[in-house]
């Protein structure tokens, strides 16, 4: 028999609608129910299986210390008498399980404390979510030491925060176990601006994110706080990672931002409210003293880069007491003081030490220099050698040029050198030194000025003549560079000129310089070579009293012509000035 829906009542439909859409509201307002936990263990793994009443959301992550998983039911409510179970499984210590939270949303948590780690996974069905607990795979350079046995006293409170009513709390009792000691969490001194680099281990499965920063906040001993408008969930899994790369990468994911506030208090919120606490933030102004760094040099710099980062700033400086004066809002002020305090930095000293040397051609060989550099230097683009001389060049390939090389072993130059002055073959010419600071430029002169007449006509024709200087001798510039490994980086420029003669117009000179750029170790000594000089010499010897009589003694005379060429070396050795 079929009804019509003209045949049925109006106020026959109504009702049925209205107990329908009553039926919907009662039975979307109720929540889920958690009503039995039941546990199952096998030779190689343990399970936990939650029963409830309908599909439920829940989240599971791990805590280390102590080391337990949590697991976190939404929209649930927790009625099963399991508030406290002792298993002592494979895995499994205890179970704990209580309400969580009943307002605005009911939330049931379970917390599983482990025997050991052990890696767990999830699966759900619409009234059964089961957590399988099996051994975890561990490095053995970095396996947990063996335990030692200790007496504890074990309390286990429940987990919510109302005790149920009709249940007493479970009697305390002291046993025996094998139990790790718990390690105090020590605080470590952090730079502002930095964050700690503390080793963490994260796994979180759709874990609210509140939760994992409250979770890496007791992890580090940092206080982390949010703003209202960070939301949503995440999932993550990361093993043995710094806690700083851990947060940034969890900030790049979320889209948020920290600022640090103190040593070891940080903010985390969005873009959009950093922005208005800095469009709606007071400016004040503060004075900073620099100790080492011009503060017209910096200031600059670190304009540049606060307006690159979207901070509203204005600096100004005073160079006669060496200050920045920086306009900001307090979060501004402590970025400027951040960035200060890195620039501002005492820079390291370097002593260099030279030897200028003449000896006889052929005994540098014995002298231990390995002329290798030179080739080096040559197939450098950044090296330049050059020469003005008026003088014949020799014959010799390498002579009118420089020449650079390594010392071998710095130990047997003193003595090496000592020996050859006692053969009269090598002579020390001098033995400057001089400090310099990082990256500045320091120069060596050895050798005078010669003076000569400088005519210089003016606008009405007056003619005025003066006294001018002209350097003459070996001068040598050096331009060192600390790297972070600890060598040295120099910029080398070895300029020797001498005068050939004086005319009318002022002294003729033979110039020859070079410049390049070599790496050194700390206290490793370079040489600069190539400056050859003919030296030639008539030596007389005679019979006595029969050499001196007039023309008749120069039969009694002999001549020797004696043809020396020394040339001349630059040892040039920087060494780092420790404080």
């Amino acid at each position: 028999m079929k009804i019509k829906l003209s045949e049925i009542p109006k106020k026959v439909r109504f009702t049925c609608a209205t107990f329908s859409m009553m039926f919907v509201l009662i039975s979307c307002s109720i929540a889920s129910q958690l009503t039995d936990i039941i546990t199952k263990s096998e030779p190689n793994s343990d399970s936990i299986s939650i029963i409830v009443s309908s599909k439920t959301k829940f989240n599971v992550y791990r805590i280390q210390e102590p080391n337990r998983i949590v697991i976190e039911l939404s929209s649930c409510e927790y009625v099963s008498d399991k508030k406290d179970l002792q298993v002592n499984s494979q895995f499994i210590k205890s179970i704990r399980g209580g309400q969580y939270t009943d307002a605005p949303v009911k939330k049931s948590r379970i917390i599983v404390d482990l025997s050991k780690p052990a890696k767990y996974s999830s699966k759900a069905t619409a009234t059964e979510i089961t957590i399988d607990l099996t051994a975890k795979v561990t490095n053995s350079k970095t396996a947990t030491p063996k335990a030692k046995k200790v007496e504890t006293a074990k309390t286990d409170p429940a987990p919510g925060n109302t005790p149920v009513d009709g249940q007493k709390p479970a009697a305390k009792k002291v046993i025996k176990e094998k139990t790790l000691p718990i390690k105090k969490i020590v605080q470590k001194p952090i730079k502002h601006g930095e964050l700690p680099k503390d080793i963490v281990t994260l796994d979180f499965n759709n874990a609210d994110i509140k939760d994992v920063f409250q979770i890496l906040a007791i992890k580090t001993g940092m206080n982390i706080i949010y703003s209202d408008d960070v939301s949503g969930n995440l999932t993550i899994h990361l093993e043995n990672v710094p806690f700083n790369e851990a947060m940034n990468l969890i900030l790049q994911m979320q889209g948020l931002i920290l600022q640090q506030v103190g040593s070891n208090v940080i903010r985390i919120m969005t873009p959009a409210t950093l922005a208005k606490e800095r469009a709606d933030a007071i400016q004040v102004s503060q004075v900073f003293r620099l100790n080492y760094s011009k503060a017209v040099d910096i200031s600059g710099k670190i304009s540049s880069i606060m307006s690159a980062e979207g901070q509203k700033v204005s600096l100004q400086t005073d160079e006669r007491t060496n200050s920045i004066i920086v306009t900001s809002t307090p979060e501004g002020i402590q970025a400027a003081l951040s960035l200060m305090n890195k620039l501002d930095v005492k820079p390291e000293q370097v002593v260099i030490e030279a030897k200028i040397v003449e000896i006889s051609i052929g005994d540098t060989k014995d002298i231990g220099i390995d002329w290798s550099l030179t080739r080096d230097i040559m197939n450098n683009s950044n090296s330049r050698i050059s020469e003005n001389a008026q003088s014949q060049t020799p014959s010799q390939s390498q002579v009118g040029s420089f020449t650079f090389g390594y010392l071998r072993s710095d130990i047997e130059l003193t003595a090496r050198l000592a020996a050859a002055q006692s053969k009269g073959r090598a002579k020390i010419l001098s033995q400057p030194r001089i400090a310099t600071l990082n990256n500045m430029l320091a120069k060596i002169v050895v050798g005078g000025q010669i003076p000569y007449t400088q005519t210089s006509i003016g606008s009405g024709g007056v003619s005025t003549t003066s006294t001018a200087f002209m350097t003459v001798g070996i001068q040598l510039e050096v331009t060192p560079t600390i790297n972070v490994d600890g060598r040295i980086t120099m910029l080398v420029r070895p300029n020797v000129s001498n005068v050939t003669r004086i005319s009318a117009i002022g002294p003729e000179t033979t110039t020859k310089e070079a410049e390049t750029t070599v790496l050194v170790k700390n206290g490793e000594t370079i040489v600069i070579g190539g400056l050859i000089t003919n030296n030639e010499r008539k030596d007389a010897s005679q019979i006595p009293l029969l050499g001196d009589v007039p023309i008749l003694g120069q039969f009694f005379k002999s001549y020797h012509d004696d043809k020396q060429n020394t040339e001349l070396i630059i040892f040039v050795t920087p060494y780092i000035m420790k404080d």
